[in-house]
């Protein structure tokens, strides 16, 4: 069963049946008719009142499909709720109450807040066999992700003055997901070129050893790895392998979401928010651009997105980001920069705190002709520095 009920004073009609009894004793004793018209009267009231407990709202159902519901702040929405009644029995004057996050606002219903989560009631009937909706306008007020959360639905019992409570079990499945705000990097277009990789092309200084498509005849100015032993057995003069041209225009968008303490310690840094925004900058942009990316965030869990393309692919960073919060746990910032380097990353553009242990990575990763970058934040967006330092933040 989607609710579960539970009648306030559920005790009051074992009290009125026995007065009901001491009323039918005293009728009988006295023999006074009058009290026994009262007994039944009573009698009737009490069966009606059980009948509404048990039947009342028993085939109320709330719809809940699962969907997502993407915004950015600022942005505004309407959720529907859509609420069964199969039963021949209305629900009058009643009030359903629920919770979202804080980082989404409840137009008009919202009745106060506890901890993190603001809490809404809105006056609601419901109708005999037919379905009532009701429209929630939100607003998305920062990056987060939440859900309608418990809900509970109250009504007035028609006999008496007694409140019938139901409260939602199932998890609601709408989910409403709010990126991060994009905050501009400058220069960040002028530092796109080519370099090598994956990318196939006609024209470009690098090749691929893994993907040869041919042989031609051997010159001396050829390295002596390049000849193809099979290929000048058959042709009895050396041949050298003809390598597929390609050029690797993925970017590795590593960010660093931790500071640490002096006695090197990580915690969350205090600069997050601002260097998810520009991380979706940087994701519309290349996105714009059609160029490949790869999302990096040393996180425990949900901190990777492999490299694609397109606006799926921009739906699947933005979602990432906006799923980030201090439940995933942190990586040490060295152990993450080693684990990056295993997949050979070409272009990199790094976000967030630079330790001084991270530093010989860094320069390691320059010498071995990759292209790295630090985006260094500044007042109302961020920059590109090609040098990067001890302490450089945000």
């Amino acid at each position: 069963m989607q609710w579960k009920k539970r009648v306030a004073g559920n005790r009051k009609y074992e009290w009125m049946a026995i007065f009901g009894t001491f009323i039918l004793l005293i009728g009988a004793t006295f023999n006074r008719p009058i009290l026994f018209l009262l007994v039944g009267i009573l009698l009737v009231y009490i069966v009606l009142g059980i009948f509404y407990d048990r039947k009342a709202g028993e085939k109320l159902t709330l719809e809940n499909p699962k969907q997502k519901i993407r915004l950015f702040p600022d942005q505004q929405e309407e959720i529907e709720l859509s609420l069964v009644n199969k039963s021949n029995l209305p629900i009058i004057n009643g009030k359903l109450a629920f919770q979202v996050k804080e980082v989404l606002a409840v137009k008009h219903y919202a009745k106060g807040q506890h901890i993190n989560m603001i809490q809404s009631e809105v006056p609601l009937s419901i109708m005999s066999r037919g379905k009532t909706k009701l429209s929630l306008a939100v607003e998305a007020k920062k990056r987060g992700t939440t859900r309608i959360s418990h809900i509970n639905y109250r009504f007035p019992h028609l006999t008496s003055f007694r409140w019938i409570f139901m409260r939602f079990q199932p998890v609601f499945q709408t989910e409403v997901i709010i990126f991060p705000k994009s905050l501009p990097v400058y220069g960040l277009e002028e530092k796109f070129y080519q370099v090598n990789g994956d990318q196939r092309t006609n024209f470009s200084p690098f090749e691929d050893v893994m993907s040869p498509i041919g042989t031609r005849d051997y010159v001396p100015s050829d390295p002596f790895h390049r000849v193809h032993w099979k290929a000048s057995a058959r042709k009895q003069a050396l041949q050298t392998k003809v390598l597929e041209k390609n050029n690797d225009q993925t970017w590795h968008l590593v960010i660093n979401v931790s500071s640490r303490s002096p006695l090197g310690n990580p915690y969350w840094s205090d600069e997050v928010e601002n260097l998810l925004s520009y991380v979706t900058y940087v994701c519309q942009v290349l996105t714009k651009r059609r160029l490949p990316f790869a999302l990096h965030l040393n996180t425990i869990r949900g901190g990777k997105l492999d490299k694609g393309e397109g606006k799926e692919q921009l739906r699947h960073a933005l979602d990432l980001l906006a799923y980030v919060n201090e439940g995933n746990g942190l990586l040490n910032t060295t152990r993450f920069l080693h684990q990056i380097e295993h997949s050979q990353p070409q272009n990199i553009l790094y976000f967030g705190d630079v330790v001084e242990d991270d530093i010989p990575i860094l320069l390691k990763w320059k010498q071995l002709g990759m292209t790295v970058y630090h985006v260094v934040g500044n007042d109302g967006g961020a920059t590109l520095r090609s040098r990067v330092q001890v302490g450089d933040v945000k």
